[in-house]
């Protein structure tokens, strides 16, 4: 994979980070030095954690190698141009942001009409959701009924009347135990026009 080049970020961090490094706190466009993986529009990996995927765009809130935007996720709105991102994978990280509203309604307005957003997190059917001290929402199945008004028309409009502003379409969901009495779901869905 080619070197990753963050186009119209600042050359250095801004300070508030105090990081020598790229930070998320002006436009930014993703491009690699190589044209046959240029990323228009962007894929980003948000939480990337230690799972870097060069495909993509690795953002986290800490700095680290192989980590190429620095930022809060719990900060809004997100840093990056509406209709900018082809692909979100957020595994393990909608948990640790404090509004299930504010993080989907981000996720649908900076992707592409047809969008792919893709994430992964432990449900409360299990005490994974519950246990870990670092989370600080809560999901399970029944949350997509509130962002997909294919899926559930009547629980979609409540969670319009609740401050969502964002509608999937659902692909694909699957539960599997991580370890024991911990339930993951593992969500892919499309953006669709708001119902």
């Amino acid at each position: 994979m080619g070197q990753k080049i963050l186009l119209f970020a600042p050359q250095r961090c801004c300070g508030v980070h105090g990081l020598k490094q790229f930070c998320l706190c002006g436009p930014v466009r993703y491009r690699s030095a190589r044209p046959e993986h240029n990323v228009v529009p962007m894929k980003l990996n948000l939480g990337c954690g230690d799972e870097r995927l060069p495909e993509f765009l690795n953002v986290d809130l800490l700095p680290a190698a192989g980590v190429d935007v620095v930022a809060d996720l719990n900060i809004s709105p997100w840093n990056f141009p509406a209709d900018s991102v082809e692909h979100i994978r957020a595994y393990h990280v909608f948990e640790h942001l404090a509004d299930k509203a504010v993080t989907l309604n981000e996720c649908w307005r900076i992707l592409v009409p047809g969008g792919l957003l893709e994430f992964e997190l432990p449900t409360t059917d299990g005490w994974g959701a519950w246990s870990d001290p670092q989370h600080v929402s809560y999901w399970n199945e029944d949350v997509l009924n509130y962002v997909s008004a294919s899926r559930n028309a009547v629980v979609y409009a409540f969670g319009k009347r609740a401050g969502l502003r964002c509608n999937f379409d659902i692909e694909h969901v699957d539960f599997f135990e991580m370890r024991p009495k911990v339930w993951c779901m593992n969500v892919r869905m499309r953006k669709v026009p708001l119902a």
